[in-house]
């Protein structure tokens, strides 16, 4: 079980039920495999039905998760909590060519949930 913002607690079962609701409505998403907000919106909203434990699975929570598991899937690359993707010097025209269709994975270049949260805490935009 993972931990992400806003104590979202992700479950196997809720990884799964995320990405079949994104197979299932793969046709929103563009060339890159990027889903439009309103598609995280609603696949947060059958999460929610079903969700037992942690905080709301939130459309942000959503499109957070997919990026790490496309960043896992896509390219090969580990991922942690604490240093996201983990992009080394001799990773990076890899991830910059990532970043040109998978813009939202910025901030995970070498920032997991746990750094990113703690900052945004820290500055106290949450």
């Amino acid at each position: 079980m993972t931990k992400t913002e806003n104590n979202t607690l992700w479950t196997a079962a809720d990884e799964l039920l995320l990405l079949n609701f994104l197979r299932d409505h793969a046709a929103a998403a563009g060339d890159g495999g990027n889903f439009k907000l309103v598609t995280f919106t609603a696949a947060g909203a059958v999460l929610e039905l079903k969700c037992t434990k942690g905080g709301p699975k939130t459309a942000k929570a959503c499109q957070n998760k997919w990026t790490q598991v496309h960043i896992d899937a896509h390219t090969g690359w580990s991922w942690s909590d604490e240093t996201g993707a983990s992009i080394t010097p001799d990773m990076e025209m890899q991830w910059v060519t990532f970043l040109k269709t998978h813009k939202d994975a910025k901030p995970f270049k070498n920032h997991g949930w746990v750094q990113l949260i703690n900052t945004i805490k820290f500055l106290k935009i949450i």
